[in-house]
């Protein structure tokens, strides 16, 4: 009897370790998937509902200082070009990007370096930093959301221009643009620099100043709802840790998902030679020295997406993304993954997700990363396990 147990425990020892030392899966970018896509319009706003989040805008802690759909009643989703350099660790952590509704993160260099954008409507906060430049990508996210755009500067080449993109889709006249770079605008007050960080990682923008001083009152963006569920998923195969891997050891991240909290906590890397990752968290306003550096809430998501898209490269830091079209997408929810398709018809329609029924994947209640990602790019990957 003794003998058989032994064996036993043995056996279950040796698959428990097999199991721990099992490889990631890895997702394969560039699989054919035959999706028959049933698209269905814009989806409705519910009364007292964020389209962007799913959460009940009544109920939102409003902290001082704060504007946004919680408080007004007014839609005006603004999406502001986010440093991330380094990983946006320690004094480059963003500052009050646990509001965002939606995190862009998307390729700046083709070796793998990232920018991170943030759509915040539902909590608009009074200062967001540190603000960054933009690419033509950034400028074809704004276009879907109609957004308010906070940049410092941005590419200007030939293919990559973002002034003339702005030109020719007609967002010049909007009012929309708020460029840190265009010292002689009324409104260049609420954007500066502050004394604790370095350039070109120090510039901020008084977010709420310029969404009640001076974005058009009589502007109206369209409203694209996502779907959301109170049920999680039960589709697809489990999926507790994400891998992201950029190509640039310092941009890669850790996506970890807490089953108890329904959240996904997202940990970077310090430093290239890093053997432990660091918490993604926000930082509060630094405007003067001697104040330190006082770090946050974490940036959770609820939602984890993966929208991948073919890209050319005219310059190493100059992307060309085809953000139209179909592709593939991998949605992370509930601890699950679930494989599907992304749709955007032009520039100006939301971008739609489908799961590989063709039917609009229903999202958990809460703020979504979004990562866009260049497949055909070497050492890009997404693993999970």
């Amino acid at each position: 009897m003794r003998k058989w147990f032994t064996l036993l425990l043995a056996l279950v020892l040796a698959c428990s370790l097999t199991a721990s030392l099992a490889e990631p899966t890895m997702i394969n970018a560039a699989e054919t998937r035959d999706v028959q896509i049933h698209a269905t319009g814009d989806n409705p706003v519910e009364p007292d509902v964020s389209p962007t989040t799913g959460l009940t805008l009544s109920e939102m802690d409003i902290p001082d200082n704060f504007v946004g759909l919680a408080v007004t009643g007014r839609y005006t989703p603004a999406l502001v070009q986010i440093d991330n350099y380094e990983g946006g660790m320690g004094n480059r952590a963003p500052w009050n990007a646990s509001y965002a509704d939606i995190v862009y993160e998307t390729p700046l260099y083709k070796h793998g370096e990232t920018r991170i954008s943030n759509l915040f409507s539902d909590l608009i906060p009074d200062y967001v930093g540190p603000v960054r430049s933009a690419r033509v990508n950034h400028v074809w996210i704004r276009e879907e959301w109609d957004a308010a755009f906070i940049f410092w500067g941005g590419q200007q080449y030939t293919k990559t221009n973002i002034y003339d993109q702005f030109k020719s889709l007609g967002v010049n006249q909007k009012g929309l643009l708020f460029d840190g770079t265009t010292g002689a605008k009324a409104w260049n007050k609420y954007m500066d620099h502050t004394e604790v960080m370095a350039r070109p990682h120090n510039a901020y923008a008084m977010l709420a100043s310029l969404m009640t001083q001076v974005y058009p009152q009589d502007f109206s963006a369209p409203n694209h709802a996502f779907r959301f569920t109170d049920t999680l998923p039960a589709d697809g195969d489990e999926a507790s840790t994400i891998y992201v891997k950029w190509g640039d050891r310092t941009y890669h991240s850790i996506i970890e998902y807490d089953e108890e909290e329904n959240l996904y906590y997202r940990y970077v890397s310090v430093d290239d030679v890093a053997t432990e990752d660091e918490l993604y968290d926000e930082i509060y306003p630094v405007l003067k020295r001697g104040t330190g550096i006082p770090h946050g809430n974490p940036v959770t998501f609820s939602n984890v997406i993966v929208q991948f898209m073919d890209c050319e490269y005219p310059t190493t830091d100059g992307p060309l993304p085809t953000v139209t079209g179909t592709g593939n997408a991998e949605f992370f929810m509930g601890g699950r993954h679930i494989p599907g398709v992304w749709n955007r018809e032009t520039l100006q329609d939301r971008t739609a997700f489908y799961d590989m029924n063709g039917d609009e994947i229903e999202l958990q209640r809460g703020h979504t990363l979004i990562i866009m990602m260049d497949y055909q790019t070497q050492n890009r990957s997404i693993s999970y396990e």
